[in-house]
């Protein structure tokens, strides 16, 4: 007789009444949003929720961690990923109708912001987990059922909307936003570019883990929605910078596919012994043979975005309180970190220019070789362009 433990879930349905409510609200009201905050299902899940978007006209405003930005459903669907640029202000829209949630509270302060300034008829959330999602505590329906399931069957009964001037408004925000980054993102360079130059260069089926908490902002605001098929990762939480590297780690030995990681120098200096897997085999034999190492995880990449200190505490008033601004909230180290790659047998390389760190992420993803590509920052210097750049997007 098998005595292990067998642990097995049903799956919350919808009841019709639900179902009558949902499709009589969304029938009633042109001007919708879905919102999808990090930890949405998986599976297809992403799919059901790009189907509700397309019948609806309701855009969705989706986080880099809802699973939903990227992935062969935003094909001919309404998905915006600018929206931390474009929500520092009015966005010029009418204000929505309907707002209808999926997974946990959004990365983005400026979504957050909007979601709690504007007063739709109707704030629905939608999770199966059951668990309270929304800091503002503004929900007046909440659904515990399988979002995959009520997306589904809510498509197949709301009648069809399509693209509507509502879903225009919001899309042609989202297009002219990457218009002007486009020419301003990269010139001159600095972190955030980076993190878009490391999204464009993954292959399909890749793996991104993004660290806190100053990467996964840059993802959140810098990451453009595209139909490529990409995992993204990220280990948000009271303590964020807490094991990065082992989960990024991790992700690269359970999958088997390209994996990279962006990281802060705090963050990676915090985690430092997550590396230790990496020279986990030692070659057995002669002498000289024993001296080298064989990763049992090849295709790495750290990105390690090096400011020398908490780049992420620029954007809080406490900047401008010294000296216990740089010695309690940047801590800078003056490290560099050619050593630690030494130490854990990775290749390290310290691009210079923007086509130095294209190319070597570009040999990185090819290379088969675990390797470390260090860009050195200045962290006050990146936040003012930051600035800078969010001025320029919002006055044109």
């Amino acid at each position: 007789t098998d005595h292990r433990l067998q642990v097995t879930t049903g799956t919350l349905a919808p009841t019709r009444a639900q179902l009558h409510d949902l499709t009589e609200m969304v029938n009633r009201h042109e001007r919708g949003l879905i919102v999808c905050g990090p930890r949405c299902p998986g599976g297809n899940s992403p799919a059901a929720l790009a189907g509700l978007s397309q019948i609806s006209g309701y855009p969705i405003l989706a986080d880099p961690l809802s699973g939903v930005r990227w992935g062969r459903h935003v094909n001919g669907t309404a998905v915006s990923g600018a929206y931390e640029t474009y929500l520092q202000q009015d966005p010029g829209w009418p204000q929505p109708e309907v707002i209808i949630r999926f997974g946990a509270v959004p990365t983005s302060k400026w979504l957050n912001d909007y979601l709690s300034r504007v007063a739709p008829a109707h704030r629905v959330h939608v999770r199966e987990s059951g668990v309270w999602a929304d800091d503002s505590h503004l929900t007046n329906y909440f659904l515990q059922v399988n979002e995959e399931l009520l997306c589904y069957e809510l498509a197949h009964q709301v009648m069809p909307r399509m693209q509507t001037e509502w879903t225009k408004q919001v899309m042609e925000t989202e297009t002219a936003v990457w218009q002007t980054l486009d020419q301003y993102l990269y010139t001159p360079y600095f972190d955030a570019s980076v993190v878009a130059d490391t999204l464009a260069a993954l292959p399909n089926n890749a793996h991104l883990f993004a660290g806190n908490s100053l990467s996964v902002r840059h993802l959140d605001q810098y990451g453009r929605a595209s139909a490529q098929h990409l995992h993204i990762y990220g280990n948000r939480g009271a303590s964020g910078i807490d094991g990065n590297t082992s989960t990024a780690l991790g992700i690269a030995a359970a999958t088997g596919q390209p994996t990279v990681a962006i990281l802060g120098d705090i963050t990676f200096y915090h985690d430092l012994n997550g590396l230790l897997p990496l020279l986990a085999q030692r070659r057995s034999g002669t002498e000289a043979e024993a001296s080298q190492f064989r990763s049992p995880i090849p295709n790495f990449t750290i990105v390690l975005l090096n400011n020398n200190g908490g780049g992420i505490f620029h954007r809080l008033p406490v900047r401008n309180i010294e000296p216990p601004f740089t010695d309690l909230f940047i801590t800078p180290h003056g490290f560099d970190f050619s050593g630690v790659s030494q130490m854990y047998g990775l290749a390290h390389l310290r691009p210079q220019s923007r086509a130095e760190f294209q190319a070597a992420l570009t040999a990185s993803l090819h290379g088969g070789t675990p390797t470390l590509i260090e860009m050195q920052t200045d962290g006050e210097q990146d936040d003012a362009r930051r600035r800078e750049l969010n001025a320029i997007v919002n006055t044109r």
